[in-house]
């Protein structure tokens, strides 16, 4: 069973979460970290996601990027297990249009995905939240693609969740 959790974020608290989504501590020694079209550090990190906001042109606004939590129910799954889930999660939700820093942390008792991704798309460069009414519709989005994900992969899912 995983919970997903989609939060906006401005561009003064975007290197502290990729700091923390990054830290060794929590990531097996940094071995549960994943990129896709930008650095594993988190200054570079930043710098690249407002590389593609400010070359494509369309990042005008005040979110800067997307972060996704999907938390799964406590000794369910293995950490090698919930970074193969996360990571289809990242493919499926995010077709590879945006940047993202992902990583599993492992650091409670219950094992979790981090994913901040950058809120311009690098294919169209339109603003997530322009293309997802706001966060509302893309959550359901987020949340039917995590449970379809975690079914395949023998996972409990929860049933009659309130929105």
């Amino acid at each position: 069973m995983a919970t997903t959790k989609l939060h906006s974020v401005n561009v003064a608290q975007a290197r502290k979460i990729m700091s923390n989504i990054v830290d060794r501590r929590k990531t097996i020694d940094g071995i549960l970290i994943q990129t896709y079209a930008c650095s594993r550090n988190p200054d570079q990190a930043k710098k690249d996601f407002l590389d593609v906001r400010n070359s494509i042109g369309t990042g005008r606004g005040k979110i800067f990027a997307q972060h996704i939590i999907q938390s799964f129910k406590t000794n369910e799954i293995t950490p090698e297990k919930a970074f193969e889930i996360g990571s289809e999660l990242c493919d499926k939700f995010l077709k590879f249009e945006y940047q993202f820093l992902f990583a599993v942390h492992t650091d409670m008792k219950n094992i979790h995905c981090h994913i901040l991704f950058n809120n311009v798309n690098m294919v169209n460069g339109k603003t997530f939240e322009t293309l997802e009414d706001r966060g509302k519709k893309s959550w359901k989005t987020l949340r039917r693609i995590s449970d379809e994900i975690c079914q395949k992969h023998g996972l409990s899912v929860i049933e009659n969740m309130r929105v």
